[in-house]
């Protein structure tokens, strides 16, 4: 664990993604709050968090689309990163069902992606929320806390 500033662990997963996406005829958008927070984590495995979250949006979108990535402040002790496809969605009684082990709507999926990013997040002291509308698209907030926070804890 270690000190990172959010933004470039984001735009690290991101530019890692820019050939797939270009590829399926995605545009990812990135927009992020003027005050750049750092968060205090294992970067590799909220690398990999991201990533799920980012392999599920252009698998939704096979007709190609944007993807808007956000960095937002949460409250005072709290940082979003935001996704948001314009892909398939998800019904309200599948989105009860997603994080679940070896659940997936995918033709090759594990269903394990989610679950081990839900894992990641909790471990970290954040949450992750899913919206989802049917033909619509899906926002993914992962919330996780803003490193001074950490030090007014202890």
């Amino acid at each position: 664990m270690q000190e990172v500033d959010a933004a470039v662990v984001l735009q690290q997963v991101v530019l890692l993604f820019s050939t797939q996406s270009i590829l399926n005829n995605i545009e990812i958008i990135e927009e992020h709050d003027s005050e750049v927070l750092r968060i205090y984590c294992d970067e590799n495995q909220i690398k990999q968090v991201f990533i799920n979250i980012l392999q599920n949006a252009v698998d939704a979108m096979p007709n190609g689309g944007i993807i808007k990535t956000q960095i937002l402040c949460h409250d005072s002790e709290f940082i979003k990163f935001r996704f948001i496809d314009q892909g398939s969605g998800i019904s309200a009684e599948r989105i009860k069902s997603i994080g679940e082990p070896f659940y997936s709507s995918k033709e090759k999926g594990t269903g394990l992606g989610l679950m081990v990013s839900n894992k990641i997040v909790h471990e970290h002291g954040g949450s992750i929320h899913i919206e989802s509308t049917v033909n619509e698209g899906t926002t993914v907030d992962v919330i996780l806390p803003i490193y001074s926070s950490l030090l007014k804890r202890d």
